[in-house]
C-alpha cells in the first residue's frame, strides 16, 4: 500500500549531491531583434528566469555564464553582455554584437548599428 512512497537510501545521496538547475537570462539580439535566451551561474540559482532589464543587482554582480552560449540563431552571430548598473535596486545588461574574430574596424560599425536602430543608410 505504501509502495512508492519511501525513496531509496541511494536515490536519496543522489538526489542531495544534484547541483540546482542554473538560471535563464532573456535578452534581445542588438541586430535582427529576436530573444536570445542563456543559463546563468550564480549562488542562489534556483531555475528562474529573468530579464536583462531590472535585473537584481545580487544576481548580475555574480551570475557567470559560458560567452559561447549567447549565441543569436538567426543572425548567427556570437553576442557579448555586460552588466550595467543603474543604481542600487536596478541593473540592465548592455547586449552588443561580439566582434572579437572581426577584422578591425567592424566593432564602431555594429555598435552605431544597435545604437541608431538598425538604419543603414545614416
Amino acid at each position: 500500500m505504501l509502495e512508492g512512497h519511501f525513496i531509496h537510501p541511494s536515490d536519496y545521496a543522489e538526489a542531495q549531491s544534484k547541483e540546482p538547475e542554473r538560471d535563464t537570462v532573456m535578452v534581445y539580439c542588438p541586430s535582427c531583434g529576436d530573444r536570445v535566451d542563456f543559463k546563468v551561474s550564480h549562488p542562489n540559482q534556483k531555475g528562474s528566469y529573468h530579464q536583462a532589464i531590472n535585473l537584481l543587482p545580487e544576481i548580475a554582480t555574480s551570475m557567470t555564464w559560458n560567452k559561447m552560449d549567447i549565441v543569436c540563431k538567426k543572425c548567427c552571430l556570437v553576442l557579448a553582455v555586460e552588466p550595467v548598473i543603474q543604481d542600487r535596486a536596478r541593473v540592465e545588461l548592455k547586449v552588443k554584437i561580439d566582434c572579437e574574430g572581426m577584422q578591425p574596424g567592424m566593432e564602431s560599425w555594429y555598435e552605431n548599428f544597435s545604437d541608431e536602430g538598425n538604419d543603414y543608410d545614416q
